[in-house]
């Protein structure tokens, strides 16, 4: 495993020039590696699975929080998926083949996070559905609420970049109205020869005073161009991280050599240092963002030059910069 740091001289900077109501752009602090081949001691697990790779594989670090999205989706049909026939098959694709709304393919409820509180599980659909417009650039996406307790269930409408095909990959609860919200594009490493990631970005939504569109359905304009008709109730986005941007300008990254795929979002332990200039202790709360490999352990020419890692980045926040962040506490 390789870790290092990353920006230490410009996190105490930062400290020191940040004002009461002026929010800083999270800093860039560390970054960790673990290489596609790695495997571990598990060997009762060891045997290959059914695309060849070796079942104890360290692999698709973005993608924890989706896999239990994922099943989470398929237990619950009746609002998300919409199925119009009953088809039920092990492969997705085959199962919702004649569905006209719901998910579209292979873009299913790929975030899922809970409430400081433990009261409300969310989760965020990756791409619009069916009814709302399909998987095209500038669609409008929806995030859905369950009470975890009644089962009540509401649903809010995400209004996707309309000038980059982007989709939402994570989102994670600052406390028990307000979320971030991964979006992105599909370019980088991994992706295809010379492909330059541009937009990965986490933004701040609210559903305090959001709109219910669990009954609101159909799009108007055409199958090529369509307008959702829960576009006009979507959540307000306020930027929080230009992904790209921190790790070209702080990490020294190539757009080429961001991973296409940053899928996971946590936040982590708070860290507490001495500035370097005022001499005094300062504690600040961490965010993760860890890459999805795909199990591809390699990334042979032209694509790549070998060695296809497990990644994630670690940046500093204060309350500056989310002034309502609760952590975890139950």
């Amino acid at each position: 495993m390789n870790f290092r740091q990353v920006g230490a001289a410009a996190l105490a900077v930062s400290l020191c020039g940040v004002q009461a109501g002026y929010a800083a752009e999270p800093v860039l602090v560390a970054i960790g590696s673990i290489t596609g081949l790695y495997e571990d001691f598990a060997s009762q697990t060891s045997g290959l699975l059914e695309n060849g790779v070796p079942g104890n594989r360290f692999g698709g670090l973005g993608s924890g929080l989706a896999y239990l999205a994922s099943a989470a989706s398929a237990r619950r049909r009746s609002r998300c998926r919409r199925s119009s026939r009953s088809n039920l098959n092990a492969m997705g694709a085959l199962e919702i083949s004649g569905n006209t709304a719901g998910r579209v393919t292979n873009k299913g409820m790929e975030g899922l996070a809970i409430t400081p509180d433990g009261k409300t599980l969310v989760g965020a659909m990756q791409s619009p559905l069916l009814q709302d417009g399909g998987d095209l650039k500038g669609g409008v996406t929806r995030i859905i609420t369950i009470d975890i307790r009644t089962g009540a269930t509401k649903e809010y409408a995400y209004q996707l970049d309309t000038a980059t095909k982007t989709t939402i990959s994570d989102i994670l609860a600052i406390n028990d109205h307000e979320f971030l919200v991964d979006e992105r594009d599909s370019k980088g490493r991994a992706d295809t020869v010379g492909s330059k990631a541009g937009f990965k970005k986490l933004y701040i939504v609210d559903i305090q005073f959001g709109h219910d569109v669990s009954n609101i359905t159909g799009f108007t304009g055409t199958a090529s161009a369509p307008i959702a008709n829960i576009a006009p109730f979507a959540l307000t986005k306020t930027l929080f991280l230009d992904v790209v941007n921190a790790l070209t300008t702080d990490g020294g990254f190539d757009p080429t050599q961001i991973p296409a795929k940053l899928e996971g979002i946590t936040f982590g332990p708070d860290v507490t240092y001495v500035d370097g200039t005022t001499k005094q202790s300062v504690t600040k709360h961490t965010l993760f963002l860890g890459n999805d490999n795909d199990f591809l352990a390699t990334l042979a020419p032209p694509v790549g030059t070998g060695d296809n890692p497990n990644q994630w980045f670690v940046f500093a926040f204060s309350d500056v910069d989310l002034p309502f962040y609760v952590p975890q506490r139950f």
